[in-house]
């Protein structure tokens, strides 16, 4: 369910010809927000494209160009990919559109690719960028943007798995009480995860619960690095390793921030 509706008042926007080149959208889902995205192109492009709608939920339509990470990572060949369909000027509609997804997962290459692309934007080009971590994006990108919130109900989507939710609080209360690490090991709360995609659930259940904390609630401190840390391990978790081992690393690492608090 949503709780606010900016995106969709960009059509008023775009009719009083004053939108921007680009958007920031902060969101707290990342296919629901593209979704709502293309119904907003939908509602200004569709009249003058009768295949655009079709075109669009194909992720086919020649001026609308989508970007997500590919094992979990934007290289400089999507970049590159985006320049080039735009070096042209748009033939279906009166716009380019590009929307990139997750933008903090691109590689230096490729975001060293599109600075120039954002910097000095063309008249009939305007993008979104869209991120469920703010924080994570460049500042570059940021600066260059206007911001959107698309938040939605902190539902089902994010902490459907309600153990593992409980699980998630527990470590934080006890992580935020200094607790030593120990503590977790004698009470086999890690022990009980063990599967790669019950570690990646937990960690993401962290990060938006000290994200959440960071830009509403403000009861713990220095989310800035833990959220840092968190997302490092996230990362790591797309190779090879011991899930036992990352967790009691994590677990360490989170511990020993606190206690140079």
């Amino acid at each position: 369910m949503k709780k606010d509706d900016q995106i969709s008042q960009l059509t008023k926007v775009f009719v009083e010809n004053k939108l921007s080149h680009s958007y920031l959208v902060v969101t707290t889902n990342i296919e629901q927000t593209v979704n709502e995205i293309k119904r907003f192109l939908c509602n200004i492009f569709d009249k003058k494209d009768n295949n655009f709608k079709k075109l669009l939920n194909t992720d086919s339509h020649p001026n609308v160009v989508i970007i997500k990470p590919k094992e979990n990572k934007i290289k400089k060949d999507s970049i590159d990919n985006l320049k080039r369909a735009f070096s042209l000027k748009p033939t279906m509609i009166s716009y380019n559109v590009y929307i990139i997804c997750e933008p903090e997962k691109m590689n230096s290459t490729a975001y060293n690719r599109l600075l120039k692309f954002i910097e000095e934007p063309e008249k009939n080009i305007f993008g979104f960028f869209v991120t469920k971590n703010k924080i994570m994006v460049p500042e570059t990108i940021v600066s260059r943007c206007e911001i959107i919130k698309s938040k939605y109900e902190e539902d089902q989507c994010y902490y459907e798995d309600e153990e593992l939710y409980l699980r998630a609080m527990e470590f934080i209360e006890n992580i935020e009480k200094k607790s030593n690490i120990l503590w977790y090991n004698n009470n086999n709360l890690f022990k009980k995860i063990t599967e790669r995609e019950m570690v990646i659930k937990f960690l993401n259940y962290l990060l938006n619960i000290y994200r959440d904390d960071l830009y509403n609630k403000n009861i713990y401190v220095n989310n800035y690095s833990k959220i840092q840390i968190i997302n490092k391990y996230i990362e790591q978790l797309n190779y090879n390793v011991n899930v036992n081992i990352l967790l009691n690393s994590f677990g360490i690492e989170m511990s020993e921030l606190n206690e140079k608090i």
